[in-house]
Protein backbone atom coordinates (compact mmCIF):
# COMPACT_ATOMS: atom_id res chain seq x y z
CA UNK A 1 0.00 0.00 0.00
CA UNK A 2 1.08 3.57 -0.70
CA UNK A 3 -0.32 6.73 1.53
CA UNK A 4 0.84 10.36 0.55
CA UNK A 5 -0.21 12.15 3.33
CA UNK A 6 0.72 15.78 1.00
CA UNK A 7 1.44 16.34 -2.17
CA UNK A 8 1.13 14.46 -5.32
CA UNK A 9 1.92 10.40 -6.38
CA UNK A 10 3.78 11.13 -9.57
CA UNK A 11 4.30 8.62 -12.13
CA UNK A 12 7.75 9.60 -13.38
CA UNK A 13 8.26 7.24 -16.58
CA UNK A 14 5.66 7.21 -19.65
CA UNK A 15 3.77 4.00 -20.37
CA UNK A 16 3.38 3.13 -16.60
CA UNK A 17 -0.03 3.96 -14.59
CA UNK A 18 -1.99 2.25 -11.97
CA UNK A 19 -2.51 -1.38 -12.61
CA UNK A 20 -5.89 -2.41 -11.74
CA UNK A 21 -5.59 -6.45 -13.45
CA UNK A 22 -5.34 -7.95 -10.11
CA UNK A 23 -9.21 -7.11 -10.01
CA UNK A 24 -10.07 -9.17 -13.19
CA UNK A 25 -13.88 -7.97 -13.22
CA UNK A 26 -14.79 -7.64 -16.58
CA UNK A 27 -16.64 -10.64 -18.42
CA UNK A 28 -14.88 -9.94 -22.01
CA UNK A 29 -11.26 -9.80 -22.82
CA UNK A 30 -9.29 -7.04 -21.78
CA UNK A 31 -6.54 -5.49 -23.83
CA UNK A 32 -5.01 -3.14 -20.51
CA UNK A 33 -6.05 -2.92 -16.89
CA UNK A 34 -3.71 -0.18 -16.81
CA UNK A 35 -4.37 3.32 -16.71
CA UNK A 36 -2.00 5.53 -18.22
CA UNK A 37 -3.20 9.13 -18.85
CA UNK A 38 -5.37 11.51 -17.17
CA UNK A 39 -5.81 14.68 -18.60
CA UNK A 40 -7.60 18.24 -17.67
CA UNK A 41 -7.71 21.25 -19.85
CA UNK A 42 -9.06 23.99 -22.11
CA UNK A 43 -8.92 24.54 -26.37
CA UNK A 44 -10.54 26.63 -28.72
CA UNK A 45 -12.56 24.92 -30.71
CA UNK A 46 -14.03 26.84 -33.77
CA UNK A 47 -17.29 25.97 -36.67
CA UNK A 48 -17.26 26.40 -39.66
CA UNK A 49 -16.93 24.50 -43.48
CA UNK A 50 -14.27 22.90 -45.59
CA UNK A 51 -13.59 26.37 -46.50
CA UNK A 52 -12.98 28.55 -43.34
CA UNK A 53 -12.60 32.10 -44.29
CA UNK A 54 -11.44 34.39 -41.03
CA UNK A 55 -14.52 34.29 -38.32
CA UNK A 56 -15.43 36.67 -36.06
CA UNK A 57 -16.41 35.04 -32.47
CA UNK A 58 -18.27 36.48 -29.18
CA UNK A 59 -16.40 34.08 -28.19
CA UNK A 60 -15.15 30.41 -28.17
CA UNK A 61 -15.12 28.34 -24.94
CA UNK A 62 -13.79 24.55 -25.25
CA UNK A 63 -13.13 22.28 -22.37
CA UNK A 64 -11.78 18.80 -21.71
CA UNK A 65 -11.05 15.75 -19.62
CA UNK A 66 -9.05 12.44 -21.15
CA UNK A 67 -8.95 9.40 -19.11
CA UNK A 68 -6.92 6.74 -20.73
CA UNK A 69 -7.78 6.45 -24.12
CA UNK A 70 -11.43 8.22 -23.89
CA UNK A 71 -11.74 12.33 -24.36
CA UNK A 72 -15.00 13.89 -22.54
CA UNK A 73 -15.45 17.86 -24.58
CA UNK A 74 -17.61 20.52 -23.83
CA UNK A 75 -17.75 23.29 -25.97
CA UNK A 76 -19.78 26.78 -26.10
CA UNK A 77 -18.82 29.03 -29.30
CA UNK A 78 -21.01 32.27 -30.55
CA UNK A 79 -20.39 33.73 -33.67
CA UNK A 80 -20.09 37.67 -33.57
CA UNK A 81 -23.01 39.61 -34.13
CA UNK A 82 -21.54 40.96 -37.32
CA UNK A 83 -19.69 40.11 -40.24
CA UNK A 84 -19.91 35.94 -40.27
CA UNK A 85 -19.02 34.14 -43.00
CA UNK A 86 -18.67 29.80 -42.08
CA UNK A 87 -17.33 28.76 -45.53
CA UNK A 88 -19.08 26.13 -48.05
CA UNK A 89 -19.88 22.25 -47.50
CA UNK A 90 -20.28 20.09 -44.27
CA UNK A 91 -20.58 21.90 -40.97
CA UNK A 92 -17.80 20.94 -38.33
CA UNK A 93 -16.48 21.56 -35.39
CA UNK A 94 -12.73 21.90 -35.21
CA UNK A 95 -10.06 22.29 -33.39
CA UNK A 96 -10.63 19.51 -30.55
CA UNK A 97 -7.96 18.66 -28.70
CA UNK A 98 -6.82 15.14 -29.66
CA UNK A 99 -7.20 13.14 -32.63
CA UNK A 100 -9.34 10.58 -33.20
CA UNK A 101 -7.97 7.65 -33.09
CA UNK A 102 -8.42 4.13 -35.61
CA UNK A 103 -11.33 1.83 -34.75
CA UNK A 104 -10.26 -1.50 -36.05
CA UNK A 105 -13.89 -3.25 -35.66
CA UNK A 106 -17.60 -2.50 -35.37
CA UNK A 107 -20.05 -1.12 -37.21
CA UNK A 108 -19.30 2.48 -38.72
CA UNK A 109 -15.69 1.54 -38.34
CA UNK A 110 -13.37 4.09 -39.30
CA UNK A 111 -16.34 6.87 -38.38
CA UNK A 112 -19.20 7.13 -35.91
CA UNK A 113 -17.87 3.93 -34.03
CA UNK A 114 -16.86 5.19 -30.56
CA UNK A 115 -18.27 9.35 -31.05
CA UNK A 116 -21.20 10.07 -29.12
CA UNK A 117 -22.05 13.86 -30.17
CA UNK A 118 -25.06 15.59 -28.07
CA UNK A 119 -25.97 19.48 -28.49
CA UNK A 120 -27.43 20.71 -25.50
CA UNK A 121 -28.67 24.08 -27.40
CA UNK A 122 -28.19 25.79 -30.98
CA UNK A 123 -29.62 28.42 -32.29
CA UNK A 124 -29.56 30.89 -35.76
CA UNK A 125 -29.00 27.07 -37.40
CA UNK A 126 -32.27 27.26 -38.84
CA UNK A 127 -33.26 23.65 -40.12
CA UNK A 128 -29.70 22.51 -39.47
CA UNK A 129 -29.83 22.09 -35.71
CA UNK A 130 -27.10 19.05 -35.55
CA UNK A 131 -28.63 15.82 -33.92
CA UNK A 132 -25.75 13.83 -34.26
CA UNK A 133 -21.90 13.87 -35.06
CA UNK A 134 -19.64 11.29 -36.43
CA UNK A 135 -15.71 11.57 -37.05
CA UNK A 136 -13.22 9.75 -39.29
CA UNK A 137 -10.24 8.10 -38.00
CA UNK A 138 -7.52 10.74 -37.61
CA UNK A 139 -9.58 13.90 -37.40
CA UNK A 140 -9.66 16.58 -35.02
CA UNK A 141 -13.25 17.52 -36.20
CA UNK A 142 -16.29 15.88 -35.99
CA UNK A 143 -19.23 16.66 -38.77
CA UNK A 144 -22.52 17.64 -37.63
CA UNK A 145 -25.23 15.68 -38.75
CA UNK A 146 -29.23 16.75 -38.61
CA UNK A 147 -31.79 14.41 -38.73
CA UNK A 148 -34.35 14.06 -41.77
CA UNK A 149 -36.74 11.50 -41.38
CA UNK A 150 -35.87 7.99 -40.70
CA UNK A 151 -32.43 8.45 -42.43
CA UNK A 152 -29.01 8.02 -40.50
CA UNK A 153 -28.72 11.51 -40.68
CA UNK A 154 -27.66 14.43 -43.75
CA UNK A 155 -24.40 16.68 -42.64
CA UNK A 156 -25.41 20.25 -41.86
CA UNK A 157 -24.47 23.13 -44.30
CA UNK A 158 -21.65 25.58 -42.88
CA UNK A 159 -23.92 28.02 -44.75
CA UNK A 160 -26.25 28.28 -41.88
CA UNK A 161 -24.14 29.33 -39.80
CA UNK A 162 -24.57 33.46 -39.33
CA UNK A 163 -24.60 36.23 -36.92
CA UNK A 164 -25.16 35.07 -33.89
CA UNK A 165 -24.83 31.78 -34.23
CA UNK A 166 -24.04 29.51 -30.70
CA UNK A 167 -23.46 26.05 -30.33
CA UNK A 168 -23.07 24.49 -26.94
CA UNK A 169 -22.42 20.90 -27.31
CA UNK A 170 -20.50 17.61 -25.85
CA UNK A 171 -18.45 15.29 -27.64
CA UNK A 172 -16.81 11.79 -26.05
CA UNK A 173 -14.20 9.44 -28.33
CA UNK A 174 -11.53 7.40 -28.50
CA UNK A 175 -8.10 8.20 -29.31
Amino acid sequence: NVEVTDGDLVIGTSGHGIDFSATGDGSGTANSELLDEYEEGVFTPVIGGASNPTQSYAYQRGSYTRIGNVVHVSIDVQMASSGVSAGSGSLVLDGLPFNKGSESSGTGSGQTYGVTFTCGYSVALGSDNPTDGYMSDGDDHVYLLKRTGSDGGTNCSATAVTNNTRLIAAVTYRV
